[in-house]
This record gives structure tokens, C-alpha cells and sequence, in this order.
């Protein structure tokens, strides 16, 4: 299968959880909506909500707090990334002359930044707790789409940028269960519903298709000789 075809079939399943995804948040918001948890809030799929809420003990700010220090390091690779193409363009003077996949990269972050600061605006559900006093918006969890997407783009890099095989096995499989820890202990920690933390997990999987659905479209264009002609 050529890199167009796959990255068409990446394509395709991308819409497909995207709509998936719209389906799901229309539910969350509509569907078995009842008052709970101390914030009093509307809340969507209310008994299975309460009921894993409940069966976690509530909520744990020491796990909170984990999750939350510990979300800075898919943030910290991000940025590694960011300062890595940032180089790219002062040394070569042409923005289409960074790194494709870096550049494909930033892309990728800037659709996820959209569906972060969107859930801002649009409030679906707020967190089962009060924070510091304040009802917070909590779906999707932010930092499970942050963990998830980032990490696992990063896969991606670690085979371009890291030829020793032992580091770049390390890597990745270090990248694959970090994230699946973050969310997780999200999940535990209680300050989200557990519906929050399935539609963060919906949204990433939506966001990390169309990454590679870009990966593989451009994969064979050459920006930097287009840009020279």
C-alpha cells in the first residue's frame, strides 16, 4: 500500500471518529442528565458517572496533583519539538526548509490546541468537585488529550531522531504506558467524570489519526524544492 492510500484510510477513519465523537458529546450533555456532585451541576450519563465516581472513593488530591505535575512532561517534549523546529527555521532561513515531520508536527498541535481552548467556551460538564472554591470545566480531560496526543505523536519523532535501536525502543514503549498512567490516575483521582476521560480519549484517538493521515499524504512531497522553484 502506498503512503497516499494510507494516508487516505487514516483519513477516512479520522472523520469517522470525529463524527463519533460529535455523537458521543451530544449524549454526554443530553442523555440521563442529572444534578450531581458537589459542584450541583448538570451531568450527563448521570448513574454510570456517579457510580464510578463513587467506586474510586471520590476524589484524591494527591493523585490529582500527580496527574497534573506529571502532565508537564508531554508539555516539556512539545516544547522540545517547538525549540527543535524553531532552530530549523533561524539556521535555514525558510520556513518550508524545517523538517517535514516537524512541521507536520506543529500542525498537529495546533488542531489539538482548537479542541483544547473550544471545551474552554463550550462547557459540556464540569468537574464532580469544586476546585479552590471555583466549578471548572472538565470534558474533555485536558490532560488526558495532552498526555495521549502528545506522547504518542512523539512516537513518530523518536524514529526519525533516535537511530540507536535499544534508546528508540526504550522510547517508545517509556512514551505508550507514561500516557497510559496519566490517564489512568485520572480516572481514579476523581476530579473528572469518567465520561470526561472517555471523550478526551475519543478526541485523541480522532486527533492521532489525522496526524498520520498527514504524515503519510505529504510523506513523499519535498516542501523545501517546491518552496526553491
Amino acid at each position: 500500500m502506498n503512503n497516499k492510500k494510507k494516508g487516505l484510510n487514516f483519513l477516512y477513519a479520522s472523520l469517522g471518529v470525529l463524527l463519533f465523537y460529535i455523537i458521543y458529546t451530544i449524549c454526554v450533555k443530553f442523555i440521563g442528565v442529572e444534578i450531581s456532585g458537589e459542584s450541583q451541576t448538570n451531568v450527563g450519563f448521570a448513574k454510570l458517572n456517579n457510580a464510578v465516581f463513587n467506586f474510586f472513593g471520590k476524589s484524591h488530591k494527591v493523585l490529582y496533583n500527580i496527574t497534573d505535575f506529571g502532565g508537564l512532561i508531554p508539555t516539556f517534549i512539545a516544547c522540545i519539538f517547538f525549540v527543535m523546529g524553531l532552530v530549523q527555521l533561524i539556521k535555514r532561513k525558510r520556513l518550508l526548509s524545517v523538517d517535514k515531520n516537524i512541521l507536520i508536527l506543529g500542525l498537529f498541535y495546533f488542531a489539538v490546541a482548537i479542541v483544547f481552548f473550544s471545551f474552554q467556551i463550550i462547557k459540556i460538564n464540569y468537574r464532580p468537585v469544586l476546585v479552590n472554591g471555583n466549578k471548572e470545566a472538565s470534558y474533555p480531560s485536558s490532560t488526558t488529550v495532552l498526555s495521549l496526543t502528545f506522547m504518542i505523536s512523539a512516537i513518530y519523532q523518536i524514529d526519525k531522531y533516535i537511530k540507536n535501536k535499544k534508546l528508540n525502543v526504550g522510547f517508545k514503549i517509556a512514551s505508550i504506558i507514561y500516557s497510559a498512567f496519566l490517564v489512568v490516575v485520572r480516572v481514579l483521582c476523581g476530579y473528572h467524570w469518567i465520561t470526561d476521560v472517555i471523550g478526551g480519549i475519543i478526541a485523541s484517538v480522532f486527533l492521532l489519526l489525522l496526524y498520520y493521515a498527514l504524515i503519510y499524504l505529504f510523506e513523499d512531497l519535498d516542501f523545501s524544492k517546491k518552496e526553491n522553484k
